[in-house]
This record gives C-alpha cells, structure tokens and sequence, in this order.
C-alpha cells in the first residue's frame, strides 16, 4: 500500500477508456487538481470506492483501462456509489488477471489480430472467435475441459 493511502486513505479506482474521460487524460503517476469543489455527476473527478462499481458508467471492452486512485483533497462529495473530488493522483493501472478477477469477478481480454476474446471468470475460461462463438471451454481449477471449432 502507498504513502498516499496511508495518509489519507481514500482509494478506489477510476475507469476510463484509453485513458480518457471526459476531456481528460490521465497518466500514472500523475496528480489532477481543480479549484472548484466537487459535486457528483457535474464536477470534479470521479471515481469509484469498489472496483466492480466501474462497470456501471464503463463497460469492459477494447480500450477499458482500470486505473487505482487515491483522493487527496480534504473534502469530497460522495453518492452511494462514486466520489467526485477535486485532488486525485493515479496510483497505478491494474492489469493482472488474478487481480481483476478479485476485483472485478471476471477479466477479458482481446487479440485484436485474430478477433479472439477471453473471458476468465472465478470458475471457467472461455475463448471466443471473431464471430463470438465460444472456441474454448475450461473449468478453472478442474479437469474438465472442452474445445469447440466453429
């Protein structure tokens, strides 16, 4: 755990699509401020408390990127399930499967070459062609595998 969240502990996670949202752009490592206070939905920069809740204002396909944030302002303005604050730094981008599986409930991924897609879950592994039929099929943590051609 960082510096940052020990001290003000306030992390979550900020989704976005190629980096962006909205106008802005964002970089790890890098610390976004507004002079304004922030209100949900209309101002400030926004992120969630729980990883999964992203998905609710971003979907996961090509380009989603899930960024760990920590709020460094004093005060924010919080909904019942995002936070708009007007200091935040990016922490870093989570991009290992295990942990998006822990934080998300799934992960997916894209060949963009072949049109392949993979899907991991908790419990099994799918790999879907370019046509979205499941190619693959395992158990996680099982024997049981199966293999579908098109």
């Amino acid at each position: 755990m960082s510096s940052y969240v020990k001290r003000f502990g306030k992390k979550g996670y900020k989704a976005t699509e190629n980096y962006k949202c909205r106008n802005q752009v964002y970089k790890v490592g890098e610390t976004y401020k507004l002079d304004t206070e922030p209100v949900v939905c209309n101002v400030g920069f926004h992120y969630c408390i729980k990883a999964a809740d992203t998905l609710k204002y971003y979907s996961w396909e090509p380009g989603f990127k899930l960024l760990e944030v920590v709020d460094l302002a004093k005060s924010s303005h919080k909904s019942y399930d995002k936070v708009a604050t007007n200091k935040m730094k990016v922490l870093r981008e989570i991009t290992d499967p295990k942990e998006l599986v822990r934080l998300m409930g799934f992960y997916n991924s894209y060949d963009e070459k072949t049109g392949e897609r993979t899907t991991i879950d908790k419990l099994t592994r799918k790999v879907y062609d370019k046509h979205d039929r499941i190619t693959t099929y395992e158990m996680i943590g099982r024997s049981e595998r199966r293999f579908y051609y098109p």
